[in-house]
């Protein structure tokens, strides 16, 4: 074990709800309701997915960039508004502590934009954790394609199969494994039904994870 690699939303925060929240009110002037279901099953891929589904299916006229740009600004609100009250997923301070004391590098990995990124970062002040940022927004391929993992394994100079990936989706957990890693499973009740059985091990608490858990890995 060389790195760890931590997804984000559902993760490290949980932005699922909130993102449903932002979603549906970026949509009101257009008398638009995303179906919660089928929502669930574009976490952990790319926004960019979702948003353009959504536009099709709809014939919305803005572009997927000025739509995104909005629910980003909606999304920002709540968490300014929210601000002290809304905390990283419980044991993800102390994880990160610990893994930081033992030398572990730590990678993160979304598939949020760096805006996005550095915001929910920023708001905890976990941001010098962090070796390596890797946002899947820029990526030609989203998860389940493994790209956004075989990125950060290069950028943190890690050989894929020395990594370790923390994902709470079942889109995410198919790219890590795609990708070559071992693959933490986070049963975050906030993302719907996510099928994690492919992942090496699942849990249902951050705070599960200790360093017996991960050399046992």
């Amino acid at each position: 074990m060389e790195a760890i690699i931590f997804d984000m939303d559902g993760v490290i925060i949980d932005s699922e709800p909130i993102h449903y929240i932002c979603s549906n009110k970026m949509l009101e002037p257009y008398k638009i309701e995303l179906d919660r279901e089928k929502y669930d099953t574009y976490i952990g891929a790319s926004c960019k997915v979702m948003w353009e589904d959504v536009r099709q299916a709809h014939n919305l006229k803005e572009s997927v960039e000025e739509i995104i740009s909005k629910e980003f600004d909606i999304f920002l609100s709540y968490l300014q508004e929210g601000k002290g009250k809304i905390q990283p997923i419980e044991g993800i301070r102390s994880l990160l502590e610990l893994l930081r004391k033992e030398g572990v590098t730590i990678g993160l990995a979304s598939s949020s934009s760096m805006r996005n990124i550095d915001t929910v970062l920023d708001l905890f002040d976990i941001q010098d954790y962090f070796t390596v940022k890797v946002t899947g927004y820029d990526l030609e391929r989203s998860k389940p394609d493994p790209e956004i993992f075989i990125k950060t394994a290069g950028l943190l100079n890690v050989d894929p199969k020395e990594c370790i990936v923390i994902e709470d989706s079942k889109n995410g957990v198919t790219a890590a494994k795609r990708a070559g890693m071992k693959c933490i499973g986070y049963q975050n009740p906030n993302c719907g039904y996510q099928d994690l059985s492919h992942a090496d091990k699942i849990v249902d608490s951050i705070k599960n994870i200790d360093i017996a858990f991960l050399k046992g890995m």
